[in-house]
């Protein structure tokens, strides 16, 4: 769970006016590959740009360091924006010290800044860009909020160069590496980023210029196995009520998740998750109709489209 704080109407309206006034500074300074609460970008873009350079013939940067930062909005440094945020230092120290109520009590906020106000993601944008140009050209970086990877040549360099500049970065703005989420991995080992697998799968009729494999990109198998919990939770919940009303719910979550995730290599998952909602559909359809026979319940809630014999109905 994170917090959130929701700013007061007339603090909305006021945060809101700073926000369009710095908007097209932060885009204007904005870290080329930086995704994360910017217009006319998203995760997809992301996963597309990662795509394009890990399965490149001529792919030299193996290495990932994938950081992720220790408490970002909580602890972010105050000083830091009244000295580097171009707008009324007055307002902003009222915006980061404004404090939060919670159970009738009004705490203090020293540092960082809340999530859910309008002006946080502008914010929390401005306080990260740069770190591109700290890496230099020898990295290759991209960033998503508060999430970012760093593509090397080698363990070494990640390890020894781009990883002291990054903690520097950080350092100034009173922020710190989470030691759990950073590590350094090879591409031909895996790694997952915001809910997709990357990984360079061995494979020799595909092996051209410097590749040693054929680059996929998937869902994170953590997501997957997620997903059908929740689909599972969703059947439960409505197992005692209309089917056309089930099947409403399911059918917007899968809408959702394929609209997702098309893009990708997802074939194998796909059949996955529809074989497990199948399983737990006719599990409780048969236990719901414990007097009737299997034929009948199949001919009456499932039929025939395309290749798909048990299409839910």
């Amino acid at each position: 769970m994170r917090s959130l704080g929701i700013p007061t109407i007339k603090d909305r309206v006021i945060q809101t006016l700073f926000h369009f006034a710095l908007d097209p500074i932060a885009e204007e300074n904005a870290d080329t590959r930086s995704y994360g609460f910017r217009k006319y970008r998203g995760v997809q873009d992301c996963v597309t740009y990662l795509n394009l350079v890990l399965s490149s013939y001529t792919v030299t940067r193996r290495y990932i360091l994938d950081a992720g930062i220790e408490g970002f909005f909580p602890f972010v440094s105050h000083q830091w924006f009244l000295e580097h945020i171009p707008m009324n230092k007055r307002i902003l120290s009222e915006f980061l010290k404004a404090g939060y109520s919670y159970d009738h009590l009004l705490n203090p906020t020293e540092e960082g800044f809340p999530q859910g106000s309008p002006i946080s993601p502008t914010l929390a944008n401005m306080s990260l860009n740069s770190l591109q140009e700290w890496l230099e050209d020898e990295f290759l970086f991209m960033r998503y909020v508060d999430d970012f990877l760093v593509l090397g040549k080698t363990e070494q360099a990640l390890k020894e160069d781009a990883l002291p500049k990054i903690k520097k970065f950080l350092d100034l703005r009173g922020l710190s590496l989470n030691i759990h989420k950073t590590k350094i991995t090879d591409i031909s080992k895996g790694f997952d980023f915001l809910s997709f697998y990357f990984r360079e799968y061995d494979d020799s009729s595909k092996i051209k210029g410097t590749k040693q494999g054929i680059f996929l990109v998937k869902s994170s198998s953590k997501n997957i196995y997620r997903f059908i919990r929740e689909l599972g939770k969703v059947v439960k919940e409505h197992r005692k009520r209309s089917i056309n009303l089930l099947i409403q719910v399911l059918n917007c979550k899968l809408r959702g998740w394929a609209e997702h995730y098309r893009t990708v290599t997802a074939q194998e998952t796909f059949c996955s998750i529809s074989y497990h909602l199948w399983k737990v559909c006719w599990t409780m359809l048969r236990k719901r109709y414990r007097t009737r026979n299997a034929t009948r319940i199949r001919n009456r809630y499932f039929t025939k489209v395309g290749g798909n014999k048990w299409d839910f109905l």
